[in-house]
């Protein structure tokens, strides 16, 4: 358990998922990659997973907070999300390559007939 003011802003790396849990006063709370910023009243938590880089302070400036850290039994649900977002980025990226490499070779074959074309007009 820490005891922290706004002017002790933390920053941790996570090294297993997790539950962060406010036990007095606001706390906020930020994770890098993640669009979205936390605020834990009494009570309140939040699960952080493996490799998350978290910051943690006090919602009021000079506002004592309370704060817990206690492992999960499992992982995180967002860890299924990433992987989600990650695989149809993956498969959209893969399609594009593919598109490209399509619009490349059609430019190589229109090239090869206008330089044929050319040839004969001269």
């Amino acid at each position: 358990m820490s005891l922290m003011s706004m002017h002790q802003t933390q920053h941790l790396l996570i090294t297993e998922p997790a539950w962060l849990t406010a036990l007095g006063g606001r706390l906020w709370v930020t994770r890098d990659g993640d669009l979205n910023d936390y605020v834990l009243d009494l009570g309140q938590r939040i699960a952080v997973g493996r490799g998350d880089r978290v910051t943690v302070g006090a919602w009021q400036p000079g506002e004592a907070t309370q704060w817990t850290w206690t492992p999960a039994a499992e992982p995180p649900r967002y860890g299924f999300l990433r992987a989600g977002v990650a695989l149809a980025f993956g498969a959209a990226s893969r399609a594009l390559r593919g598109a490209a490499d399509g619009f490349a070779a059609l430019a190589r074959s229109a090239a090869a007939i206008a330089s044929r074309a050319q040839g004969c007009i001269s």
